[in-house]
């Protein structure tokens, strides 16, 4: 995309947009251009400061400051760390942080320790609890002596999404961010069994969880998910979800007493032939697991920090 005042003018005309969709279509635009490379660097030039007028008036939705690092990282960081763009007033407040804990940019604790004791009583409104959580992970990208302690005293937060970011902050505080990318790294490139234990159990956990959540047990049972669904049940027992692990052992009765078959073909055979009743079953221990109250995710991120040593990567 070469520079041009009309191509510009065009960009400005769609930013300047009275319909939010319309600006957020434009920032995805530019951001989808610039992944793709099809940007030149006078390009971006004139349209930062555009993006950059956008900072103090969007609402959450809308990713200005994402944005902005892509289209020039070392302009934008100062104006992310800002007091203007770093303040309860700041609509942008909480993608301002995502933005910076992306590019792994510190925020200064001078900073960052007054914003999160002006949001913490805040958690439980919206946007705050949001806010308060990406604040939490910028502790973890940043820590001082306090941070573990402050971290894991929030890992009870009744506020789920408070309580999983101080869990990914002490992964991130204790150099495990990758881990999941590690993980499916070797599962790809050698085999499950080179995994540690406490990798299986994360793997199967992880990879469970997400299906039930995304189409219930029936999905997960016939899913390669399902290949591992025992090991799910003793990764989750030694997380410390008992609820969770009542109901998989319940869901796992519905094959017989061996519970599902290792062999996917063998298991997706029988799931499709599940009867009326079997279904019924399956459907309310589905609702059963989506009212539970133990936290996956914290529990995931707080396993991989307690075992820590079979986490990093060789």
């Amino acid at each position: 995309m070469p520079l041009d005042e009309a191509s510009v003018a065009g960009i400005a005309q769609t930013l300047a947009d009275r319909e939010q969709y319309a600006r957020s279509i434009g920032l995805w635009n530019i951001r989808h251009a610039i992944e793709e490379g099809r940007v030149a660097p006078d390009f971006l030039a004139a349209i930062f400061p555009i993006v950059a007028g956008m900072l103090n008036q969007e609402g959450p939705e809308v990713d200005v400051a994402g944005c902005l690092v892509l289209l020039d990282r070392d302009r934008a960081i100062p104006i992310l760390l800002s007091p203007e763009c770093l303040c309860l007033d700041n609509p942008q407040l909480e993608k301002v942080i995502d933005a910076l804990n992306s590019a792994h940019c510190p925020i200064p604790h001078s900073v960052l320790r007054p914003l999160m004791e002006q949001l913490e009583p805040l958690t439980g409104q919206y946007p705050r609890d949001s806010q308060y959580a990406a604040a939490v992970v910028a502790y973890g990208l940043n820590p001082d002596p306090d941070t573990e302690s402050k971290l894991r005293s929030l890992l009870e937060s009744p506020i789920h999404h408070v309580a999983e970011s101080a869990a990914w902050a002490l992964v991130e505080m204790n150099g495990l961010g990758s881990l999941w990318w590690d993980i499916c790294t070797i599962v790809e490139q050698r085999a499950f069994d080179s995994l540690s234990e406490p990798q299986q159990r994360y793997y199967a956990v992880n990879s469970c969880h997400f299906d039930i959540n995304n189409g219930g047990l029936r999905q997960c049972f016939s899913n390669s998910s399902g290949d591992r669904y025992d090991l799910a049940i003793d990764g989750l027992r030694a997380m410390n979800a008992p609820e969770r692990v009542e109901i998989l052992e319940a869901a796992r009765t519905v094959f017989g007493p061996e519970g599902p078959p290792q062999e996917r073909g063998v298991r997706r055979s029988i799931v499709f032939n599940f009867s009326s009743q079997q279904k019924e079953f399956l459907s309310g221990l589905d609702d059963r697991y989506y009212a539970s109250k133990e936290n996956v995710e914290m529990r995931l991120s707080v396993y991989a920090v307690d075992h820590k040593e079979a986490f990093i990567r060789p």
